[in-house]
């Protein structure tokens, strides 16, 4: 009975007594939006990038308000583009993207395909990690990890203009997809004794 008591008493102690350990949870974070039309010459078109998902598949694990998100990179862009059988068009020109509703600095050049252009095919898959703007960049970086610390879900909005060819018609989709990584880092309780002093470090992935 004497046992029990002292085991009942340390337990208590235990519990009572906590360290606070920081918990860095690696995120591998899809965003992406897909515009279907018809179109020949110049076109412009909205995209539109929400964080509810991302928050509402970090707070399945942490408390997002709690959390201090740390390291966000852009892994990738991509442009995904699908045809119709009656598309006609052969290429897509001066393509250029630029942040527009919601970000702090809109108008500001996220992708800047002036001198480039994509051949059509039945279906593509083009990365524009090399006609990324850093400034661009940056701007994406600072607005999604000011909004994530508050928790609170916000739609963002990207806008691509480009040409399709005199005589020619783009008749299908594309599909613009941004990777990204980041870490939520949480300062936790933990009965004393357990964890390590410094850091966990807990991976995952949100799938979208």
């Amino acid at each position: 009975m004497k046992y029990l008591i002292l085991v009942i008493l340390s337990s208590m102690f235990l519990l009572q007594n906590c360290n606070y350990v920081t918990f860095t949870r690696h995120l591998n974070v899809n965003l992406d939006d897909s515009k279907s039309f018809s179109q020949s010459g110049t076109f412009k078109k909205t995209y539109v990038i929400s964080t509810t998902k991302i928050i509402n598949a970090i707070t399945e694990n942490i408390d997002s308000k709690s959390a201090r998100i740390e390291k966000l990179e852009i892994e990738s862009m991509k442009l995904k583009v699908s045809l119709l059988p009656n598309n006609t068009a052969s290429s897509i020109h001066n393509i250029h993207i630029r942040l527009a509703k919601g970000w702090s600095e809109n108008s500001q050049t996220l992708v800047k395909l002036d001198t480039s252009r994509i051949i059509v095919n039945k279906a593509i898959i083009y990365v524009v990690n090399a006609y990324l703007d850093l400034k661009g960049v940056g701007v994406l970086k600072k607005d999604l990890v000011k909004n994530l610390a508050t928790g609170n879900p916000q739609v963002f909005e990207l806008e691509m203009q480009g040409l399709i060819p005199a005589g020619q018609t783009f008749m299908g989709n594309i599909a613009l997809e941004l990777k990204a990584t980041m870490d939520a880092v949480t300062c936790e309780k933990v009965p004393l004794g357990l964890g390590p002093s410094e850091c966990m470090v807990i991976p995952f992935t949100i799938k979208l």
